[in-house]
Formats: structure tokens, C-alpha cells, sequence
């Protein structure tokens, strides 16, 4: 069965920056706040994902039992979750065919895709280490960064650092806390 992805992984990124560095005519600058879609899809639960991951979360575990993806409905006693995903009774199962079918990508590949778009975006527009991006990524460790740059891109992320960042990129955008 084929059927084409309802949304690209362009679509649910969620920016790490909050604001640009906007200079004036006498050459000062300040920052200038970004509008930040932390609502890109418009379904609450995958909205809620974009977000985790947005944040640098890599354990989905931790996101599953947040939501209450792990339990059935009647099995979840607080009613925060109760009210949430629990009246969708979703299983974890349920959230990965979700995925594949709402992006095309399997789980694994669009967390992955996402921790190296979001990389991008840090290496491209900031002077954080390689460590810092990698846990803001939700690529937990540089070793784990640098094991999917090579996968996906075939190169180290110091080397696609130089490769996508402009002159005076560095510092462009201020990251969100």
C-alpha cells in the first residue's frame, strides 16, 4: 500500500531560536523576537513530540509514560493524562504507525532526521561545542552526534559546521531556554 506523507519533516520543525540580532544604522544591535510555531501539525500529541524533541529530548520512554502511551486508558490514574492522550487510548504501538503513516518515516528515522536538523541549525548559528548541540539535539553525546552525521552526511559535524555556516552567521539567533 503507498500513500504520500501528510507532513515533511520541514513542516514539523520547531526552531531552537526565539529571537535574531537585528542591527540599527549606527551599527548597535538588539534582539528582535521570532515567531516560534510550537503548534506546526495541529494535533495535540504529535505537537506535544515536536516539542520534546524540540527541547533536546531523546528518551521516548520518558515522552511515552508523560503521555500515558504505555498504559490503556483505564490503567492511567492521573487525570491530567487521563484527560490527554488517554482518551485516545493509544498504545506506543499505536504512536509509531502514527508517525510512519503521518511523516512516511519510520519512528528511529524521524527522531533521527530531526536531532540532525535541529544539529544543523546549531552548528550553523552558534559556537556551541559539538557536546552542547549534541544534548540540545536529544543526540545525547558527541559520540552519538558524530555517529549520525557520518551515517546521514558522511562527514563529522565540525566539517558540516563549515560547510553550511556563512560569514557572519555565528550569533545571528539567541536558542530558546
Amino acid at each position: 500500500m503507498s500513500f504520500e506523507p501528510t507532513f515533511s519533516l520541514d513542516q514539523l520543525f520547531i526552531s531552537p531560536f526565539d529571537a535574531e540580532r537585528v542591527y540599527n544604522v549606527r551599527g548597535e544591535w538588539h534582539w528582535e523576537p521570532l515567531e516560534r510555531n510550537l503548534q506546526p501539525s495541529g494535533i495535540p500529541i504529535l505537537d506535544r513530540f515536536l516539542q520534546f524533541l524540540a527541547a533536546g529530548g531523546s528518551d521516548r520512554t520518558t515522552f511515552f509514560g508523560r503521555e500515558g502511551l504505555n498504559m490503556p486508558v483505564w490503567y492511567c490514574y492521573d487525570e491530567r493524562k487521563r484527560r490527554g492522550v488517554g482518551k485516545l487510548s493509544l498504545s506506543t504501538n499505536d504512536f509509531y504507525g502514527f508517525i510512519h503513516v503521518l511523516t512516511g518515516l519510520t519512528l528511529s528515522e524521524f527522531c533521527n532526521r530531526y536531532a540532525l536538523r535541529l544539529s544543523d541549525e546549531l552548528l550553523r548559528y552558534t559556537d556551541m561545542n559539538i557536546g552542547d548541540v549534541a544534548r540540545r539535539a536529544g543526540a545525547i553525546d558527541h559520540t552519538n552526534l558524530c555517529r549520525l552525521y557520518r551515517r546521514y552526511y558522511g562527514c563529522t559535524p565540525t566539517d558540516r559546521r563549515r560547510a553550511v555556516r556563512h560569514k557572519g552567521e555565528a550569533g545571528r539567533y539567541r536558542v530558546a531556554k
